[in-house]
């Protein structure tokens, strides 16, 4: 069993690009709440910096997303 998040818009089932399964499946739908529906808060990360940044001492994170993408790229080489 996967589980896919997708949107239901009049009668359709929307799914992200590249979510799709192939071919024919049995599914569950399930309708969720709107108040349940989680909404993404562009500024949560910055947020996290600034009130962790110093707290763990010697780590060195205000450049977290270039070092987290040095990381990524080393895994895949």
């Amino acid at each position: 069993m996967i589980a896919v998040k997708a949107v239901f818009d009049n009668g359709q089932v929307v799914f992200p690009p590249r979510t799709r399964p192939e071919g024919r499946q049995d599914v569950i739908v399930t309708f969720l709440d709107e108040d349940t529906t989680e909404k993404r808060d562009p500024e949560a990360g910055k947020r996290f910096i600034e009130k962790w940044s110093g707290v763990l001492k010697g780590a060195n994170i205000e450049n977290w997303k270039d070092q987290k993408a040095e990381d990524i790229s080393k895994k895949h080489s």
